[in-house]
């Protein structure tokens, strides 16, 4: 999900992602796992992700 630049830094990213996980809990789910761009990392730490190790293959 994007937030467009003029409601960025008024907490509407980190409702979105509260209301996301908090709708997949209900709904069972026990890990969400988050792609993001390394430079956004300190946002979705914020909101409680850890950073882990992952990749891709295109084929």
């Amino acid at each position: 999900m994007i937030v467009h630049p003029d409601a960025r830094r008024t907490g509407t990213g980190r409702e979105l992602v509260r209301r996301v996980v908090a709708r997949e809990r209900r709904r069972g789910v026990r890990i969400v796992h988050a792609d993001f761009a390394p430079d956004r990392a300190p946002f979705y730490e914020a909101c409680g992700f850890r950073r882990c190790v992952g990749a891709i293959l295109e084929t």
